[in-house]
């Protein structure tokens, strides 16, 4: 599969995001907006925050961002993610993921709230991915 980065912002978390964080409600965040591909097909699409202070030199601009964003975590910043925690849902498609995945309506995803967290506990990544499972099942696979 291919992932392209749709955009990267900063902003200050929610209150459950700062708590979930253990951070300031003042502590920026970084966000990410991503999809992936497979065979050149939307399958998928993931809205990604990490806490900016831990990765200060992360590329701001979605074409030079790192594709496998848990490598990258490890390479640059010595973050290795250790364990990662999923809640799998289905939802009605809304009208963003009909456009970004192509569905019609009405239309089901599944969706995935995810918390991964690093070698000392901490959560470093808090996710929620949407995907279309017409065509492709999910399999999720950490080295």
């Amino acid at each position: 599969s291919e992932a392209e980065v749709l955009s990267v912002a900063t902003r200050a978390p929610h209150p459950a995001e700062a708590a979930m964080f253990a951070v300031a409600d003042t502590e920026p965040l970084l966000h990410l907006h991503r999809i992936r591909r497979v065979a050149g097909a939307p399958v998928l699409h993931s809205r990604i925050s990490l806490v900016a202070s831990r990765v200060p030199e992360f590329p701001r601009e979605p074409r030079k961002a790192p594709p496998l964003i848990y490598r990258h975590l490890l390479e640059a910043y010595g973050i290795r993610i250790a364990a990662v925690r999923e809640k799998v849902t289905a939802e009605v498609a809304t009208k963003e993921d009909r456009k970004l995945l192509g569905l019609p309506a009405p239309s089901a995803v599944l969706v995935m709230d995810e918390e991964a967290y690093d070698q000392t506990g901490a959560l470093a990544i808090l996710s929620q991915h949407r995907a279309t499972t017409a065509h492709h099942n999910y399999a999720n696979e950490i080295r």
